[in-house]
């Protein structure tokens, strides 16, 4: 043969027969007589099937000099880079191609695998309905699901709430059936407040994976935005979770150490800002000064700008995340603490299997929990008395033990100790407001506010929270209140604020209105601190009664409702001008002595309680 054509049609011939050196040769033999790109372009696919990725480049950059429009080889070319991990050099070349030739399968295609690997999974997912679209025939309809799975992942953890659902809704309509998507789809409908239908997800993918604690304990805290559950009933749930995942850990006994300065750590996934650095990082830094040697133990890898305060703070820093339970017993035994808290309960990052092990001589829940472990080798649950009323005993495996005065205390930034310049009183009407996740929004809660807003036309509610940032989860919020009567404008809203931020839109504000069944914590304190007044509900559980517990200590236990028609009046009664004003003032005097704020005596009554039960 003398024409480059034959040599060419002899190679795809031998190609397609598998004959890989033949044919290589018969592509060499054409680009020596015409220097084909097609050739060029076959021999480059060739070398990336015998796995030399270097020449295979090589030689489609060859075909590509040769026909720089050519669609095929830069989707060819995508392939390779694929191949290699490029996904950057692969999104170019198969989004070239896309354009070029906007009915290339392959090109679409191998857009949507870069995409993929550069974590862009909506483009990705995109992408490959347009593939889809192109070759219905195709066999991608489980890529097309896992796309939409990763993409409904993607937008879940990313504070999309409302565009995750959408994507989960499409996912279960397609056929998908995977428990973590059951989990991540009732996480979106708790953060939008649709409990009741988060529900049924929890319990399919608790069904669908019996054995995974994760799960369970996700179904546990969804309890807590049931206005039915009561202490009891949650105690239940969480001795069931200890029954199945507990089951086989020796409870081993440890023994006091009697030599050296007390020894206490701490376990946490979240060593960061929120309540962890609002509440627990003052605590810590009055233990030091008491003479404690602390150790903490961080669950998650996550670092904020709050992580490097704890991580000064402690001698004993340990990344525990990779231990398995056995290793993380083991190493948490040698370390030989006399006390052990748990800051996570049931909170994603938990360690309670290890901590049912037994890992110190004493271990406490505490921090950022509000209910019983169900654990058997958890000896303590710290409380306050308005949190864990007489009786409450029987809604906790642990040791209730109660602080005499509240069961956090709170130390605020260093830039807000002066008094708050509040902005003049609005002559329009109170400015009432909220600043908890909107997932805190229960109806029985909008419900209520709706209410107390039809009684003032003039009153405005602020809310606050990083979701509202989608527009999507802003306009379903404000039709939340629509469907209760409440104007669409009547409504406030701010998404994410930093700190320093958040501290600073209290001077907007008149009066904080407290969520229920689950309170607010951190922004009740904020509040109080900030001069601003809570109105809140006492509940069934202790998560129900965190505000309560706050205005008790705090001296304003007058703001405290037994029943959403007093709460209504409570919000009312403050609203007048001259209340409000003396609330105010009511507020900013108890700054110097409410035990709220005497982080001091908060942490020697703390050290005391632990003392006490470690000596018994």
């Amino acid at each position: 043969m003398t024409d480059a054509r034959d040599w060419l049609r002899r190679g795809l011939d031998l190609h397609r027969a598998g004959s890989l050196e033949a044919a290589a040769e018969a592509y060499q033999r054409a680009i020596d007589l015409a220097d084909l790109s097609d050739a060029w372009h076959m021999l480059g696919m060739l070398r990336h099937q015998l796995g030399d990725s270097a020449d295979a480049l090589r030689c489609l950059q060859q075909a590509l000099d040769r026909q720089p429009g050519n669609a095929a080889i830069l989707a060819n070319r995508a392939v390779v880079l694929l191949a290699g991990d490029d996904f950057e050099g692969a999104r170019r070349d198969a989004e070239r191609a896309s354009t070029l030739n906007p009915d290339s399968y392959a090109a679409w295609f191998n857009l949507a695998q870069a995409l993929d690997g550069m974590d862009r999974h909506g483009q990705a997912l995109q992408a490959l309905l347009q593939a889809q679209r192109l070759r219905p025939d195709a066999d991608i309809a489980g890529q097309v699901l896992r796309a939409k799975f990763r993409h409904g992942r993607e937008l879940s953890l990313g504070g999309q709430p409302s565009a995750a659902l959408a994507v989960w809704n499409d996912y279960f309509d397609d056929g998908g059936n995977d428990p973590d998507a059951h989990l991540l789809r009732a996480n979106v409908l708790s953060d939008l407040a649709r409990h009741e239908t988060a529900r049924s997800d929890y319990q399919a993918a608790c069904a669908q994976a019996p054995d995974n604690p994760d799960y369970a304990s996700a179904a546990l805290i969804a309890s807590c935005f049931q206005p039915e559950t009561d202490g009891l009933q949650q105690h239940a749930l969480a001795q069931s979770w200890a029954a199945r995942f507990c089951a086989g850990h020796a409870l081993r006994s440890l023994s006091t150490r009697h030599t050296g300065s007390r020894r206490i750590g701490f376990y946490s996934p979240r060593f960061a800002a929120g309540p962890m650095a609002s509440l627990v990082l003052p605590l810590l830094h009055e233990l030091r000064a008491l003479g404690v040697e602390l150790h903490l133990y961080s669950g998650f890898d996550y670092n904020d700008a709050q992580t490097p305060r704890f991580r000064a703070l402690a001698p004993h820093w340990r990344d525990v995340q990779a231990l398995d339970d056995a290793a993380l017993v083991q190493c948490l035994r040698a370390d030989e603490l006399d006390v052990l808290v748990d800051l996570c309960g049931h909170a994603p990052g938990n360690r309670l299997r290890a901590f049912a092990a037994r890992m110190a001589t004493l271990q406490v829940s505490w921090g950022d929990w509000f209910a019983s472990t169900g654990v058997p080798a958890m000896d303590l649950f710290l409380s306050d008395p308005v949190l864990s009323p007489h009786g409450d005993e029987a809604a906790f495996s642990e040791r209730l033990l109660r602080l005499p005065h509240t069961r956090f205390a709170y130390a605020p930034p260093q830039a807000w100790q002066e008094i708050p310049q509040r902005r003049a009183a609005n002559l329009r009407g109170p400015r009432f407001a909220s600043f908890n996740r909107l997932s805190k929004l229960t109806d029985a809660t909008l419900a209520c506010w709706a209410e107390l807003l039809a009684q003032l036309p003039a009153a405005r509610l602020h809310l606050q929270a990083a979701a509202l940032d989608e527009l999507a989860t802003l306009a379903y919020t404000r039709q939340r209140f629509v469907d209760c009567g409440i104007a669409a404008e009547r409504i406030h809203a701010r998404g994410f604020s930093n700190y320093a931020e958040t501290l600073a839109h209290y001077g907007e504000i008149d009066i904080a209105l407290d969520p229920f069944p689950f309170n607010g914590c951190v922004t009740s304190f904020d509040a109080l601190w900030m001069g601003v007044p809570v109105v809140a509900l006492r509940g069934r559980t202790l998560v129900g009664r965190q505000s309560a517990a706050l205005l008790h200590a705090h001296g304003c236990a007058d703001w405290v409702a037994e029943q959403p028609d007093q709460y209504v009046e409570i919000a009312l009664s403050l609203a007048e001008p001259a209340a409000l004003h003396a609330a105010r003032e009511r507020l900013l005097g108890a700054r110097t002595d409410s035990p709220l704020f005497d982080i001091h005596s908060f942490a020697r009554d703390w050290l005391a309680a632990v003392e006490s039960a470690l000596q018994n």
